[in-house]
């Protein structure tokens, strides 16, 4: 799915009508890079210092380093330069074996983040905070006051970063792969590396996301794209990255789960030593929307995830959600965290709840009944170990 208003975060109904069959079967391809470089800071990731709802994963050993070089002189540091906080160190997303966080897109969050009040009330503070971004626009340059704000806040920021202009449905001829892979936008990658590098703490890019599907600009089969120029533009962004310096961008490759029609994963899954992280989306619309009835939550994205999975990567959940109408939502919630998540599908360590009221009551506090089993159920899915 897909934001509509410039700059906010907030999804359309427009984007949320083209997800009619993303819901159903499917086979797919994946993997994701083993990051190098530095781990969520221990503070960060432990919860040391913050309540136990707002803590994160278990920290990490960090990457093995270069011997030190030699000086004829020693340098002492600047005594203007600040005291590094422990909690964000410059280094990416590493979750451990037992990492498990839940995570939220909440419209206006995170620029304003008592816009998490309602959920919070509702089923407690999440661990990561999802929010969208097209590259064309009002509100499309970086905005550290987001990414600040999440870090206040104690939580995991990722951003489902849209090559394209808001707004501007399929046909967008300038954003086009083969413009992105020439570098016809290379300025504007560089302003968003440069700015997340500085930021200094961990940041997940769901970079070009859901692109097996033909309802965005970016995806193949549409705007004049083929697979092997998504390859191309995928490549050529993550290396952008790497070449500002920016080691705490984690990049997951984010596919809508397979059905008859979509691309085949493996034609658009931009190689091992180019991903961080696998991401996967999937919507149960019930009785509400013509997207194939009531679909429980393991075989709505078992099909793809068992092809996933045997790339030995970490994986996420970057968007998921269900309807209150054609079946029993907080039996589906609980089913999720207590059977499908822990026991078939345990290489899920992050899921995001789409928290919208838009085309249908997406949200998870959409009734007391599915507030509560989340509530009972998600805890218990952070604390198991596989």
């Amino acid at each position: 799915m897909s934001r509509s208003r410039p700059g906010n975060g907030h999804r359309g109904l427009d984007r949320v009508v083209s997800r009619r069959r993303l819901l159903t079967g499917g086979a797919a391809a994946t993997a994701a890079l083993a990051v190098s470089g530095g781990v969520l800071g221990a503070d960060l990731l432990s919860g040391a210092s913050r309540p136990a709802s707002r803590r994160l994963v278990e920290s990490q050993p960090a990457a093995e380093t270069a011997a030190p070089r030699q000086r004829t002189v020693p340098t002492p540091a600047p005594t203007s330069a600040p005291t590094p906080d422990p909690r964000y160190p410059d280094g990416p997303f590493v979750p451990g074996p037992d990492t498990r966080l839940w995570g939220v897109f909440e419209p206006g969050a995170p620029s304003n983040i008592a816009a998490l009040a309602g959920v919070e009330r509702a089923v407690g503070n999440p661990q990561a905070i999802h929010w969208y971004q097209s590259w064309s626009g009002p509100g499309s340059e970086l905005d550290p006051v987001r990414l600040n704000n999440v870090r206040e806040y104690g939580a995991l920021p990722m951003i489902s970063w849209e090559p394209a202009h808001a707004g501007w449905g399929t046909d967008q001829p300038p954003y086009a792969l083969a413009r992105l892979a020439a570098g016809d936008h290379d300025d504007y990658a560089r302003s968003w590396a440069r700015g997340i590098r500085d930021h200094g703490g961990p940041v997940v890019i769901r970079f070009a996301h859901e692109m097996n599907h033909g309802h965005f600009a970016w995806a193949a089969g549409v705007n004049g794209n083929t697979p092997e120029q998504y390859v191309a533009a995928w490549r050529h962004v993550r290396q952008i990255f790497l070449d500002e310096g920016a080691q705490n961008a984690s990049f997951s490759w984010s596919p809508n789960i397979a059905y008859d029609g979509t691309t085949p994963f493996d034609q658009l899954y931009p190689g091992d030593e180019h991903v961080d992280w696998i991401g996967l989306s999937g919507f149960n619309g019930g009785s509400d929307l013509p997207w194939g009835g009531w679909l429980e939550f393991g075989p709505m994205f078992l099909p793809s995830y068992e092809v996933l999975v045997g790339y030995g990567k970490p994986m996420m959940i970057t968007e998921v959600a269900c309807t209150e109408n054609g079946g029993d939502k907080a039996a589906w919630i609980r089913r999720a965290f207590t059977d499908a998540l822990p026991n078939v599908m345990p290489r899920f360590q992050v899921v995001c709840w789409f928290n919208e009221n838009v085309l249908v009551d997406w949200r998870v506090q959409s009734s007391p009944s599915s507030a509560d089993a989340f509530v009972e159920t998600a805890g218990t899915w952070r604390q198991r170990t596989p």
